[in-house]
């Protein structure tokens, strides 16, 4: 009867372990699933956001490079507004080595300019090629002063009040008006 006893309980037993086996099996085959299912929707997850990563470094690459464009077209502009200026300059300054008359009928009518604006009796400086060319009309009121090469400028007597037509200051004072001139017929404005 002990013997027969323990033939059952190991009957129970093994029917007991195999249930347990059969629930661990199928514990184990849901927790597999749950969990294939979670790795599956943070791969998913984690695709997406590598996605909008790159379709926002690709937005950011593509503003910083039309902004590096438009940089680049600027700075070429500026250059060559710059080097139209310089070839303007050059251009002004050869007024003086060039036609003669139409030269001294600029620098004629700039010391008229320069005397209704300071008044009789003032100094006019110029160079000393300029010099001789206005004293045939202001003889004994000019004066050669060094570093004027082109134009002149009228001062009172007193030296207090002083109109610079040099052709340095001339440019000078219209360089920002011409540098726009310019950009607008380069390129359009």
């Amino acid at each position: 009867m002990l013997d027969k006893l323990k033939e059952e309980f190991k009957g129970e037993l093994e029917v007991r372990r195999q249930k347990i086996l059969e629930e661990s099996r199928q514990r184990a085959n849901q927790i597999t699933v749950a969990k294939r299912s979670l790795i599956e929707t943070e791969r998913r997850q984690i695709e997406a956001d590598v996605q909008k990563q790159l379709k926002q470094e690709r937005g950011e690459a593509v503003s910083h490079a039309r902004v590096e464009a438009k940089r680049r077209a600027s700075t070429a502009k500026e250059d060559a507004v710059e080097e139209a200026m310089n070839l303007l300059w050059t251009k002004f300054t050869s007024l003086g080595s060039g036609d003669g008359k139409r030269y001294e009928k600029l620098l004629l009518a700039l010391a008229e300019l320069g005397l209704s604006e300071v008044g009789a009796g003032s100094v006019i400086y110029a160079s000393e090629k300029d010099k001789k060319l206005l004293e045939k009309k202001y003889k004994g009121c000019v004066k050669a002063k060094p570093g004027i090469t082109g134009g002149l400028i009228v001062e009172s007597k007193d030296g207090k009040i002083h109109a610079d037509y040099t052709l340095q200051g001339i440019f000078e004072e219209n360089k920002d008006y011409l540098a726009r001139r310019i950009h607008d017929k380069m390129f359009g404005g």
